[in-house]
């Protein structure tokens, strides 16, 4: 199968991402993979190109050999056509508008795309969580630092985060009482994101879990550990990366959120859970898996890439256009 994966950048890829981890176990498994930088995407003729790396067998069937060969740019590349892919793989953070219309363009001609674009421009935001009735800490989103003050007041200590973003940036604890600390830490994260997320802190000395599930299962996860003196567990403001067993509470997370998770076409994800309480929902490009093997020994990428391309009814599980068999998808290769 020719898989696509749309990535933001090829110079900023690492051996610990889990897109690395995808890339890799899809050479193993021996598809053909074709990484494409979101940049890079454009329309020829009525059909979405790009100008894409060709992963190498022989240099990516491990993450660090598909980090080296991107960025490195050693990867030979050739101008593709997207339509003819047997799978698109969406790993791009943050996700932009015309990165969302092209996505369901492709998606309207029978292209399977994982996580759906419609499904991530809901999820993307953190608002979508607090807007369902899930075991979430109490939750705040909005605009109004006035209204933000109620909550501080009513809640103590509290969380401030934008409403869109990753690896800890803009994200604040602010204390009982602390009007001028709230105020800061409000105006940020509206800078950021325009809408703002308070949550009452919850404390952990486990640390937050991260937990990787595929269609309602959890596949795997780990926890990770604040670096002294700082709230965060973001592995990019110094946490470190703990093993976990699986628990039947984190079964419970999981098989509350995935119904709403399924509806709208989302089927990997990274789940944060802290004290108990699922905190926030990763769809966009959830990681994980990396940490995960490491720990545990595991291969989750190759169970999430056997399970996205299993041989199901007779067919490779692709849809297929008006005028065309998935299985019969000419070379993407112009």
């Amino acid at each position: 199968m020719d898989i696509g994966v749309v990535i933001r950048s090829a110079a900023s890829v690492t051996p610990s991402w889990t897109t690395a981890a995808l890339v890799a176990a899809g050479s193993r498994q021996g598809h053909r993979v074709w990484i494409v930088e979101q940049r890079d995407l454009g329309v020829q003729d009525h059909r979405i190109v790009a100008r894409a790396f060709r992963i190498d067998p022989s240099a990516g069937t491990e993450p660090e050999g598909v980090a080296t060969s991107l960025t490195r740019r050693r990867a030979p590349r050739a101008l593709i056509d997207l339509h003819a892919l047997g799978l698109v793989l969406l790993r791009c953070a943050p996700l932009d508008a015309t990165l969302l219309a092209l996505a369901l363009r492709l998606e309207e001609a029978g292209v399977r795309v994982v996580n759906r674009p419609s499904g991530l421009a809901r999820v993307a935001s953190k608002a979508w969580l607090a807007s369902h009735d899930l075991p979430t800490p109490p939750t705040l989103v909005t605009r109004s630092h006035a209204t933000a003050q109620l909550f501080h007041r009513e809640h103590g200590e509290v969380v401030v985060k934008p409403d869109r973003g990753s690896g800890g940036i803009d994200v604040r604890a602010v204390e009982a009482g602390d009007e001028a600390g709230l105020y800061a830490a409000f105006s940020a994260a509206r800078r950021a994101a325009g809408l703002v997320v308070l949550q009452p802190r919850l404390h952990d000395p486990e640390g937050e879990r991260r937990l990787v599930v595929f269609d309602g299962e959890v596949l795997g996860g780990y926890r990770r550990v604040s670096a002294p003196g700082e709230f965060r567990h973001n592995l990019k403001q110094g946490a470190a990366p703990r093993p976990i067993a699986i628990d039947d509470a984190d079964a419970s997370i999981a098989a509350a959120v995935s119904p709403l998770l399924s509806r709208i076409g989302v089927r990997l994800v990274g789940l944060d859970v802290l004290g108990g309480r699922l905190v926030e929902v990763n769809a966009v490009n959830p990681g994980g898996t990396v940490h995960a093997d490491a720990l545990h020994g595991t291969r989750l990428a190759d169970r999430i890439l056997r399970l996205l391309t299993v041989v199901e009814n007779g067919s490779d599980g692709l849809a297929s256009t008006p005028d065309e068999e998935a299985g019969d998808r000419p070379d993407p290769a112009r």
